[in-house]
């Protein structure tokens, strides 16, 4: 009997992290349609490409391949996806998290610009830029901040979670462990809500700039969801254990 006791608290403590993971997510995209798609409802995505649409952008199976090949002029193609352009007031807290890989990667020589995807709401915001060799994060206003190698040839998830602050600190988070925090700085021009795909940065500024990405999916909330803690994980644990306490000691005594 203990052991049944055992795999009822494991249950109903897997139960508590699913249903704690997901159950603030306003839009979950799965990757098994195109951003876009009229199917998704009110979880669509809105698309700016530049300047002839998604033509080199499909959904493979469950996971959309964004590919952003230099064209004939002026401009790439730049696939990119928003929510909420200049609609999200300062002060709203926001989350972001994505699954993807990106297996190439030409910046044109920029620095600071790649593949990403990231948040806003007023003037102030963050996100991280994808290579296949390493990852950065990005103030709205400045070139990237801080850079992690990683092979991201591979699927890797990250989230980005900005609190409602007035001047909102931001936290990102790769496979669950804490890589970066900081406070989000003030930026010229307002790009209210959440976003990922091709930086507009490179489209701006860099000639004969490639891009090749995978997203498994991405999940966004007007909600400060932090990835929990090891600590606050093991007291949730604790806690249940001592919520079964009471059966075990009955289960004994008979």
């Amino acid at each position: 009997m203990r052991r049944i006791a055992h795999i009822m608290l494991v249950t109903l403590f897997a139960a508590l992290l699913l249903s704690s993971a997901g159950f603030a997510w306003e839009i979950s995209y799965e990757g098994d349609v195109m951003p876009n798609s009229s199917t998704l409802g009110s979880s669509k995505w809105y698309t700016w490409v530049w300047p002839q649409g998604f033509a080199q952008t499909s959904s493979d199976g469950s996971v959309l391949h964004m590919v952003d090949p230099w064209t004939e002029s002026p401009f790439p193609l730049y696939p990119y996806c928003y929510r909420e352009h200049g609609t999200v007031p300062g002060g709203t807290p926001m989350t972001i998290e994505a699954r993807v890989r990106v297996p190439s990667a030409d910046t044109g020589g920029l620095i600071g610009y790649a593949v990403g995807f990231g948040v806003s709401a007023g003037l102030r915001g963050a996100y991280v830029t994808l290579w296949p060799e390493r990852v950065g994060t990005r103030y709205w206003n400045e070139d990237a901040s801080a850079f992690q190698a990683v092979d991201l040839t591979q699927f890797h998830t990250f989230r980005i979670a900005m609190n409602g602050d007035v001047r909102p600190h931001f936290w990102v988070w790769m496979d669950g462990a804490e890589i970066f925090s900081g406070e989000s700085i003030s930026r010229s021009s307002s790009g209210d809500g959440a976003f990922f795909g091709a930086d507009q940065g490179v489209a701006e500024y860099a000639n004969g700039a490639t891009f090749d990405s995978y997203w498994d999916y991405v999940r966004y909330s007007k909600e400060f969801l932090p990835v929990p803690e090891p600590s606050a994980l093991l007291a949730l644990a604790a806690g249940v254990g001592v919520l079964g306490l009471p059966f075990i000691r009955r289960r004994r005594a008979r």
